[in-house]
C-alpha cells in the first residue's frame, strides 16, 4: 500500500486547482455553446 504521511494543500495549491477547474469549466461551456 502506498501511503502519504502528510497530504497538505497549501494556499498556492488550492488557488492553482481552482484556476485549473475554472479554466476547464470555461472551455467546457464554450464547447457546449458552439
Amino acid at each position: 500500500m502506498f501511503h502519504h504521511k502528510h497530504v497538505t494543500l497549501t494556499i498556492r495549491d488550492i488557488r492553482l486547482i481552482i484556476k485549473i477547474i475554472k479554466a476547464l469549466e470555461s472551455e467546457y461551456f464554450n464547447f457546449i455553446k458552439t
